[in-house]
């Protein structure tokens, strides 16, 4: 299936994250949405402004509601249970990537990252895998 058919969400409170993330997955043609902050997301995502992502980047220490919340919410919800979530982060402790797995999350990535560590967790999860239908 072609990467286009992937939806991507980035969850970042740094514009510039998510315009070098944006543009690392845009250039390979997956759909990609944008927001600052979880409950942001979940307004978007509770309006139908998008769809449900295949993958989601989401940072730790955002604001409002942390990175580990967040996932965790995400993850209650039933059209999540597909959904892959990737939390990117400055910390690179091994308590902070035991949280994200206990929040739900499937891979962990340091910032700074290279651009091919993004795309490697992309094709990693979404590689050969069908998109999802809703």
């Amino acid at each position: 299936m072609p990467a286009n058919r992937h939806r991507i969400m980035i969850i970042d409170d740094s514009a510039l994250i998510q315009r070098i993330i944006e543009g690392i997955l845009r250039r390979e043609g997956y759909q990609v949405s944008s927001f600052n902050h979880g409950p942001e997301a979940m307004e978007a995502l509770a309006m139908h402004r998008v769809d449900v992502p295949d993958l989601v980047f989401m940072d730790i220490g955002l604001p409002l509601m942390d990175g580990y919340t967040a996932a965790r919410l995400f993850r209650q919800k039933d059209d999540f249970d597909q959904t892959v979530i990737v939390m990117i982060s400055g910390n690179d402790g091994m308590f902070d990537k035991i949280r994200g797995r206990m929040a739900g999350a499937k891979a962990y990535i340091t910032k700074p990252f290279k651009p091919g560590e993004i795309l490697d967790v992309v094709h990693q999860f979404l590689h050969d895998a069908p998109a999802l239908t809703r």
